[in-house]
């Protein structure tokens, strides 16, 4: 099984006039890239490199949830994985 990461990253300009990173980042064990369901896919978040938390739970509940983990290559992922091992 190899740990399987995607990484969302925007920028953001705060009413004060500073800007944040924003990052959500995907993480799953797979060996394939197909071998795991939505709930297997643990979803942090993180402001400015720091991390605040597991939003799975949260994030479970909205309407993007499985489009968000749709959108990635899962299967590409794992090949890259596998190539970074041999």
């Amino acid at each position: 099984m190899a740990k399987l990461i995607e990484r969302f990253e925007i920028q953001i300009k705060l009413p004060n006039g500073n800007t944040q990173l924003q990052i959500l980042e995907l993480e799953v064990d797979s060996s394939d890239g197909e071998d795991f369901s939505y709930e297997d896919v643990k979803i942090n978040l993180y402001l400015d490199n720091r991390f605040v938390g597991d939003i799975s739970h949260v994030i479970g509940k909205t309407e993007v949830y499985n489009d968000l983990i749709d959108s990635v290559n899962w299967r590409a992922k794992a090949r890259q994985a596998s190539l970074e091992v041999s």
